[in-house]
This record gives C-alpha cells, sequence and structure tokens, in this order.
C-alpha cells in the first residue's frame, strides 16, 4: 500500500503507519486490522461514533422482499435501499463516494457487474441531517467482510481511498476475505471534511440459504477518540504517594 498523487508516489509505508508530508490531509493515516467483530469492538469500543455507512447484503429479494444494497445511518436504518438479484455468483466493481460542500453532504454508492455489464445501479442520498447531529467530521472509514454459514462468502480486492485533488492511498494488493467471525480493515486519522472515494471488486457467492438478509461487506464512517494515555509523571506521583504512605504508617509503628 503506498500514498500516492496524481503523478509519483509521495509517501513511505512503515508497519501500519503512513507519511506523507506534501498531503496535509494525508499526513499521518494509520491503517490496521482486526480479525474478528469481537477484536474490533474491544479496541474502539466507547470512543467509536458511526456517522453513516453503507451495506451490502446476501439474500433473495425474490423469496423475502429484504433490501441488498442500501445506505444507511449511524444506527444501520436505510437512508437509501435497493434490491439486487446476484445469482449464485456475482463480481462486481464498487465506488462509494462521499461528498460536503460545506452546505450540504451527499452519499453515492455505485456497483457494476464485471461479467457482462449486464446490471449497473447506483444509490445517493443526502446526509446534511446526519451531520448536523455531530460537532466533529468525521477522521475514521471501517471496511468489514463477514460471511455467513449457508448464505454466502464475499472477498474484497481494494483498489484506493481518495481524497479529491489531495492524493490517494493506494490499496492495489489489499484484500478482505469475510469468514463468520468478521475481518476489518481500518483507517483512522483521515482528513474528511470534504470529498472522498472508496473504490475496489467484490467477489460474492451465494449459499442456498436465503431465508433472510445478512450484510456481508460494510463500509462505516465515524469520528474515532483516541483514549488518552496516562503521563508517566501520574504514575511516579502515585507510587510517591504510595511510599509515602508506607513510610508514615513503619514511623507510627515504632
Amino acid at each position: 500500500m503506498k500514498i500516492q498523487s496524481k503523478s509519483r508516489i509521495t509517501g513511505v509505508f512503515f508497519g501500519f503507519i503512513f507519511f506523507a508530508t506534501s498531503l496535509p490531509s494525508l499526513a499521518a493515516v494509520s491503517v490496521t486490522t482486526y480479525d474478528s467483530d469481537d477484536e474490533w469492538r474491544n479496541a474502539f469500543g466507547t470512543n467509536w461514533t458511526k456517522y453513516y455507512g453503507s451495506n451490502v447484503r446476501a439474500g433473495n429479494n425474490a423469496t423475502t422482499g429484504d433490501w441488498e444494497r442500501g445506505i444507511v445511518d449511524g444506527n444501520d436504518q436505510p437512508l437509501a435501499q435497493g434490491q439486487q438479484n446476484w445469482g449464485s455468483e456475482s463480481n462486481f466493481s464498487f465506488d462509494f463516494q462521499h461528498y460536503n460542500n460545506g452546505s450540504t453532504v451527499n452519499a453515492t454508492q455505485s456497483i457494476q457487474d464485471l461479467a457482462d455489464d449486464s446490471w449497473e445501479s447506483e444509490l445517493e442520498t443526502s446526509l446534511t441531517s446526519v451531520f448536523n447531529h455531530h460537532d466533529t467530521a468525521p477522521n475514521t472509514v471501517v471496511l468489514r467482510a463477514k460471511g455467513t454459514e449457508g448464505r454466502g462468502s464475499i472477498t474484497l480486492d481494494l483498489e484506493s481511498l481518495k481524497f479529491d485533488s489531495r492524493g490517494y492511498l493506494d490499496l492495489s494488493g489489499t484484500s478482505l476475505t469475510g469468514d463468520a467471525d468478521g475481518q476489518y480493515l481500518v483507517f483512522t486519522g483521515l482528513e474528511m471534511s470534504e470529498i472522498f472515494s472508496l473504490r475496489g471488486i467484490a467477489s460474492l457467492t451465494i449459499g442456498e440459504d436465503f431465508r433472510g438478509s445478512d450484510p456481508m461487506f460494510q463500509i462505516k464512517v465515524g469520528y474515532f477518540e483516541a483514549p488518552v494515555p496516562i503521563p508517566a509523571a501520574f504514575w511516579l506521583f502515585g507510587s510517591a504517594l504510595v511510599g509515602l504512605f508506607f513510610a508514615g504508617r513503619r514511623n507510627r509503628c515504632h
């Protein structure tokens, strides 16, 4: 994974931290993987606030009437939704975009079949009312892939996370394969006050159990407030107080 401008590489990948001095919005982007839903919850917990997201679900709308694609709010309630006949196997490109011009905020979810271009679909909705409930711009993008036994599996091959003209993260060679525990790729330290676009290719296989509808691919956008570490000086001060307490007790005993 690399940070790139339109014409050249501007950053180097060390571990899970990107550095790019010429792209202020990508100056210190942290990229972390989590191998289960429990691992993700333990890491983010109450410090995470979801603003909105994009869902792709497994199911069969011909028999259940459930929606398979949607843009949702922070409580996973659909703001825009659509039905999709995936078939037993589907390979499609996806592009999830967020626009913020300072007064209005919109989100667009686009997918296109890669086999024969037999279907191309787009959902769009306003997020202005959602953002009016938050004082800070989102700084985190979470990708979650999860398969469901008997219903389907999904693999995501990512391409890029782009921020308008200021550059993008080249995600080529990065993939997520959803299993029953869920797999995550999390980008923190972002500046998302304007426009961003997340692109990739999804391979979706639908199993024989078509009952209900389960999320298999989710993009979550929100704010993560990293816990503030307790300074070392605090622990030294506390240790000194404990030492004084026991010293005082010894003196009283004598």
